[in-house]
């Protein structure tokens, strides 16, 4: 409190010769404009207008005109004259259909620095959709966002919770903490669960590359996902959505916003439905092993209490359920081909087939099937003073999932089966202080309070026949169902952390911050019957500089730490034994970041080139593995399972990570936009370490699994205007992804050897836009390109290579309709 206090104190003077000014934009139609950038003139300091189109803005004393700018609108200057209170009503932009006028790129603003600031401003990396993008591109999920950002390999598999996300060469932990932290209109959600969950009724996504732990706290440590959804209206609004595709699939969404009291209560609401029988066939079941369905709605109550005073209620329920362990195996799929012997370990019976081969189908003779169910609510309140704004973020968080589907032979072999439960209940709590002046000190200081329970529980269903390889009994009328796996886990954190960013010059910004993690974690292990604790506490510094070489032209320099959370394997590994290096206790991760980079834009803004390089050390980096040993059993029977496979997470010691990105969009016409961009990266394990009492240097120099080592993008994105109520808008996406290695480790075969080939996707969407309706017709992956999400080399266990298919080709067509 002191620090804070010192804080308003150093801020006061400079505040002193400032004024608050407020007003309304709306218009010509009395209507409130939301998102209208409002510019002190001859600075780029400013704001936007709310959903109700109300802004305010610290303007200083000299000051004597505003500039309000709007896309599809007229730019006006308007003077000041001493005025606190200014009501601007904008004018649609007159140019006709055939002018040849082409302006630049409005500019998007971001969150990534949990306030509102203009993309080429930020010294991160960022990219950003704004609602329209999103409509163009067909981003439905966080997946089909992600596979957009060069630098990001996406993917999903196995239950319907599990994803596997790298971000600039730090992956995803299977059943771990993401890589990446996930904010929704400022809310961290901290289970990666969600990072599958469907979007709808949303006005921007963006996402910030680079360690965030600043802003963000733990498991930001290779960057963060801002989700805005749709604003409340003051006045009575909606639309509704309603589409068709192939695999029978359907899908649906709404959203109306309005007032319950005039100027003072607002609500929205909205959800969506998805639902399709799936398009890969279980060539034994004949049945598809990729049906989904899913449904979602959530609301919102605004509270306008004051002028300078708002309470923001928000709650959501969804539900998905959908198909799960859809392995492919090579030993029931003939037109596998095995290429590989296994050199690391020669006596092992079997070859290893290509991790590039896309045969085969799934053959198991039980279908699998998962559910995940949330729940979600928030209580936001926020509250203006002169220089600052105070905010408090209470939220809770409910994830539960289950899967079940076959087990030991994914193949028509009737000898069991499998189910897992986890999810987690978690509360959080934040205190947050933001200056809204227009001074050259901004800053940024909170607290932070994190508390989850997750349970993690893995039974094995033994079908119980005499001969499984004779007998079939595909319906398990006989089973006997054994706990593999009962754990509890609790993660308690507090974060305090302060950042601030002064301008030296109107060129010359420098900034500084810091946050510090206190945690702690605890497991108990019922089937041993035995438990684990431990504390930390993480220090988390980030300090840039930006200089704007001219006003169009920025370079920056950075340095950040971050760090993800520890934890405990679930398996009940004895003592001693534990195979493959797996040990009970996870460390947590921490990262080292220096970032280079520039922003620019030439020809009117119809040019826009970033880059950015940036050079990652990575500490005690989380790596999954099958390890084998003697798993301990039911402590009430006093009997173990003997010696067991079991997936696990072991730490390796240092990674290097060095790469470069580059983002661009241009405007060679009026009615076409050319977005895109390219990443490459290098990553090395510098030193694997010692792991569980074995030195694995024979790792050193592996890649980090799920890295691309390049991937580019580029969208065409057109909206030509065919009447003063109709235009026509298209969009053409090739995504690349280029080769990435399936392990850390040399996994029965030298790393070298298993890797995924690099393959390019065609995504395009048509749409034709009349006053109050839009017709679409779109496709994914029209060129029904092969590739695997993932990629296990068992024949030597004997259980036949695994490969995880990827989607086929999707296509169909939409409706939408406003009021």
């Amino acid at each position: 409190m002191s620090f804070l206090c010192l804080l308003m104190l150093g801020i006061s003077p400079v505040m002193s010769q400032t004024k608050t000014l407020k007003g309304r934009i709306l218009d010509d139609n009395r209507e409130p404009l939301i998102g209208v950038n409002v510019i002190i003139k001859g600075d780029t300091k400013g704001t936007v207008s709310d959903y109700n189109g109300r802004f305010e803005i610290e303007v200083p004393s000299e000051t004597n005109i505003l500039v309000f700018s709007y896309t599809g609108f007229e730019t006006q200057e308007i003077p000041i004259d001493g005025q606190l209170t200014l009501n601007v009503y904008m004018k649609e932009s007159s140019l006709a259909l055939s002018e040849v006028t082409v302006t630049g790129f409005s500019g998007i603003k971001a969150r990534s620095r949990r306030r509102l600031e203009s993309i080429q401003e930020i010294p991160e990396a960022v990219i950003a959709f704004d609602d329209e993008q999103i409509e163009m591109t067909g981003v439905d999920d966080i997946g089909s966002f992600l596979t957009q950002v060069p630098g990001i390999s996406y993917g999903e598999s196995q239950d319907p919770g599990t994803v596997l996300i790298n971000v600039r060469g730090i992956p995803q932990i299977r059943y771990g903490h993401s890589p990446i932290a996930l904010v929704v209109d400022g809310v961290y959600l901290a289970d990666a669960n969600l990072n599958v969950q469907s979007l709808f009724d949303i006005e921007q996504i963006e996402v910030v590359k680079g360690s965030q732990g600043i802003f963000y706290g733990k498991n930001a440590i290779g960057g963060a996902v801002n989700i805005t959804t749709k604003a409340i209206t003051n006045d009575f609004k909606g639309n509704v959505k309603v589409g068709q595709g192939n695999g029978n699939s359907s899908v649906g969404n709404f959203a109306i916003s309005g007032p319950l009291k005039k100027d003072k209560i607002y609500f929205r609401l909205a959800g969506n439905y998805f639902n399709t029988d799936g398009l890969i066939e279980n060539t034994f079941l004949n049945e598809f092993t990729d049906f989904k369905t899913e449904q979602g709605v959530r609301g919102t109550l605004k509270f306008e209490l004051n002028e300078s005073t708002d309470l923001t209620l928000t709650g959501q329920r969804s539900y998905s359920r959908g198909g799960a362990i859809t392995f492919i195996s090579s030993n029931h799929n003939d037109d596998f081909t095995g290429i590989f012997e296994t050199p690391l370990q020669p006596d092992i019976d079997g070859d290893i087939n290509s991790p590039n081969n896309y045969s085969g189908s799934p053959r198991a003779d039980y279908l699998g099937s998962g559910t995940i169910d949330t729940y979600f609510a928030s209580i936001n309140f926020e509250k203006n003073f002169r220089s600052f704004r105070l905010s408090s973020v209470t939220s809770f968080t409910d994830v539960d999932l289950f899967y079940d589907g076959d087990y030991f032979s994914y193949g028509p072999v009737p000898d069991g089966a499998q189910n897992m439960i986890r999810g987690s209940e978690t509360f959080n709590q934040e205190f947050r202080l933001v200056s809204i002046s227009n001074s050259k000190l901004q800053w940024n200081t909170g607290v932070f309070f994190q508390h989850i329970n997750s349970p993690w529980i893995t039974n094995q269903v033994n079908n119980n026949l005499s001969d499984p390889l004779v007998s079939e009994d595909f319906e398990y009328k006989n089973t006997t169902e054994v706990a593999l796996t009962d754990d509890e886990n609790k993660l308690t954190s507090f974060a305090p952390f302060a950042f601030l960013e002064y301008s030296i010059t109107n060129e010359l910004k420098v900034s500084a911050g810091a946050r510090n993690e206190f945690e702690q974690i605890e497991n108990t292990t019922k089937l041993a019957g035995s438990s684990n604790s431990r504390s930390y506490s993480v220090f988390q510094p980030k300090v840039s500089a930006s200089y704007n070489v001219t006003k169009k032209v920025m370079i920056y320099g950075s340095y950040s730490g971050g760090f993800r959370s520890g934890g405990y394997n679930a398996a009940a590994i004895e003592s001693g034994d534990n195979g493959g290096g797996i040990e009970k206790e996870i460390r947590h991760e921490t990262s080292e970041s220096i970032e280079a980079g520039l922003k620019s834009s030439f020809v009117s803004d119809r040019v826009i080139f970033n880059f950015a390089w940036f050079n990652t050390i990575y500490n005690d980096q989380q790596a999954y593995r099958f390890g084998y040993g003697n798993v301990d059993g039911d402590p009430s029977t006093g009997d173990d399972f003997g010696n067991e496979s079991f997936l696990g997470t072991v730490n390796l010691k240092e990674t290097k990570l060095t790469g470069f990105e580059i983002d661009v969009k241009l405007r060679p016409f009026k009615f076409l936009d050319i977005i895109g961009g390219y990443s490459a990266i290098d990553s090395e394990i510098t030193e694997a370490g010692v792991i569980g009492g074995f030195d694995e240097k024979a790792n050193n120099g592996n890649k980090t699994p799920f890295t691309l080592e390049s991937s580019w993008n580029i969208g065409l994105l057109s909206r030509i205007p065919v009447s003063n109520n109709a235009k026509i808008r298209a969009n053409l996406n090739f995504e690349n992804k280029g080769k990435k290695y399936w392990f850390a480790e040399n996994y029965l075969l030298p790393q070298e050897n298993v890797f995924q080939d690099p393959y390019t996707l065609i995504h395009a969407r048509l749409m034709v836009d009349f006053k109050n309706m839009t017709f679409g017709v779109w496709g994914r992956n029209l060129a029904d390109t092969k590739y695997n999400i993932e990629w296990w080399p068992l024949s030597g266990f004997g259980l036949g290579d695994i490969r995880v298919p990827n989607q086929p080709r999707t296509y169909g067509f939409d409706i939408a309709y406003r009021f």
